[in-house]
């Protein structure tokens, strides 16, 4: 989830807990600079989180994205990853960026080659 506003980590979380996914990693985007225009931005996730029930209510709950992304695609056979991305795609982007990690010796475009099936 890139982090704006924080709690639409909560709302991944209550879109995952209705259908019984809880086992569903989530990220969320922890640099800086990222904003919505709008005034307020995304209305909706206030009245969501206020009206269902979740484990996970924002961001600061949740690991860096760019890290469940490695971590996940480095644990999973080779072209079995289907990623669904909704919103903005800056942690899609960071992903791509990265270098090797604790995860994976492969750098952030060499990993989604292999894991990723489409």
């Amino acid at each position: 989830q890139d982090s704006a506003p924080p709690a639409g980590a909560g709302v991944i979380s209550v879109v995952n807990h209705f259908y019984g996914r809880d086992h569903i990693p989530i990220g969320a985007y922890k640099g800086s600079g990222l904003t919505l225009a709008g005034e307020p931005p995304l209305t909706f996730v206030d009245s969501v989180l206020k009206a269902f029930p979740s484990p996970i209510r924002n961001a600061s709950q949740v690991p860096d994205a760019v890290d469940v992304y490695r971590r996940v695609l480095a644990a999973s056979p080779p072209r079995s990853v289907t990623i669904a991305s909704v919103g903005l795609l800056t942690n899609l982007e960071l992903l791509l960026r990265s270098g090797p990690d604790a995860h994976s010796p492969l750098d952030g475009y060499a990993l989604v080659a292999e894991k990723v099936a489409l």
